[in-house]
């Protein structure tokens, strides 16, 4: 029988030297590489000291396996209940509804069985006091830009526009940790406890395309969270887990070729399913180009279903845990971000927080405008490669958050 104590540990400084003699002669330092997020990274790492934040962060995971969500934005109520039925039967664990104005809530409802299901309701498209009343058939609500104070959680979809803006992840992560904070003071001041109020809030994130960045930044915002709540005084640690529902990214989803933007969709869905998203938003890959059918919301929804039956990433709860390279990638992330929420914490008011942010936003989006025209950042069909079919003028998309254009169109046309 295997007996690995007989096996000595190698200890970080014997791997530097064995890294320098396979290097013959290169400077170690030649290793490192700035990631175009900003984070300093290297190709190995070595055990750390404990991250700030809970460690069971992570573990508290209420199931091993994923809710695969299918976003629904039809224009008609008919179509969007449709839409929704298919789904379900299609792979599909759950519905996000992004609400609109002509919608008839009892026709979109019609035939679905809420209590099996996860339900998220985005009001940004129609009037924020809608009568709550007739959502009451759901058990369980995840709310997105909604005034409700009784049902659910409740979470702002800011993060993801600042992402389609083109934040950079240390910008992304204090932009949510403030958000969540100002939720939780709400329900403070509600006279709810800290553990009640910690347990109304979720975190909608956009998806990025650095692979590690990815599955880091999951990771980091996890910690965060915990660590604030812990320094607000919630007690529970059950209270402390973040709930995080990821969708696509808009601002890297291009018109033209958009098969790439299955390809990108597919790594970004891997990579935040691996940093423990809770829950991953489905759009049609080609949304950006032309009209959706229900192949292309199959097609797009089946990357979670191959992911899930084929990859088998639902058959552990936490793959990443236990990486060295992760845990050094996640803590990186951690300092920069943390830093910029204590900044955004030390304004004196909103409109100085605000500005503040609005000056990294732009900072960030004029740096990843940088990246798309020098290539440093390469995007297959829009910077390199590009398509040549012709532009189109196509606007069918209903989703309010995804539907300003994407900071590099100008570019991409350019490109062409």
């Amino acid at each position: 029988m295997l007996n690995f104590s007989e096996f000595s540990s190698t200890s970080f400084d014997e791997w530097i030297e064995k890294i320098k003699t396979d290097l013959k002669g290169k400077e170690l330092k030649s290793l490192k590489k700035d990631s175009l997020e900003g984070v300093r990274q290297m190709p190995f790492s070595a055990p750390l000291p404990d991250i700030p934040g809970n460690d069971e962060a992570l573990d508290m995971h209420p199931k091993n396996t994923w809710d695969c969500i299918e976003i629904i934005a039809d224009k008609e109520s008919n179509a969007a209940n449709k839409h929704a039925l298919h789904a379900l039967m299609n792979g599909a664990d759950g519905l996000h509804f992004v609400f609109q104005e002509n919608w008839d809530w009892e026709e979109v409802s019609k035939g679905i069985n809420f209590e099996y299901i996860s339900v998220y309701l985005d009001l940004s498209m129609c009037d924020p006091d809608l009568n709550e009343e007739i959502f009451k058939v759901c058990p369980s609500l995840n709310w997105i830009s909604s005034t409700s104070k009784s049902l659910g959680k409740t979470c702002t979809n800011n993060i993801v526009k600042a992402v389609n803006e083109g934040a950079m992840v240390d910008t992304e992560l204090a932009v949510a940790l403030n958000e969540l904070k100002s939720l939780i003071e709400k329900d403070l001041a509600a006279d709810l406890n800290e553990d009640e109020a910690s347990a109304k809030v979720f975190a909608l994130m956009a998806t990025n395309s650095n692979h590690l960045i990815e599955v880091a930044k999951i990771r980091a915002i996890k910690y965060m969270y915990a660590f604030m709540l812990e320094k607000m005084g919630v007690k529970h640690d059950c209270s402390k887990f973040l709930h995080v529902y990821s969708i696509p990214q808009a601002a890297n989803k291009f018109s033209k070729d958009v098969e790439n933007n299955l390809l990108r969709m597919s790594s970004e869905l891997m990579s935040t399913l691996l940093g423990g998203s809770d829950a991953i938003g489905i759009l049609p890959y080609n949304l950006s180009k032309e009209e959706a059918s229900m192949l292309s919301y199959d097609i797009s929804r089946n990357v979670s279903n191959l992911l899930r039956e084929e990859s088998y990433l639902d058959k552990c709860a936490d793959p990443t845990k236990g990486s060295y390279y992760f845990e050094e990638l996640s803590a990186k992330i951690i300092s920069k971000s943390w830093s910029k929420f204590q900044s955004i914490e030390a304004c004196l008011s909103n409109t100085e927080k605000n500005e503040l942010i609005a000056k990294w936003l732009q900072k960030d989006a004029k740096q990843r405008k940088v990246n798309f025209e020098s290539q440093s950042k390469k995007f297959i069909g829009a910077n390199i490669f590009p398509s040549d079919e012709s532009e189109t003028n196509f606007e069918a998309h209903n989703y309010g958050y995804l539907s300003e254009r994407s900071i590099y169109a100008l570019n991409e046309l350019n490109h062409g």
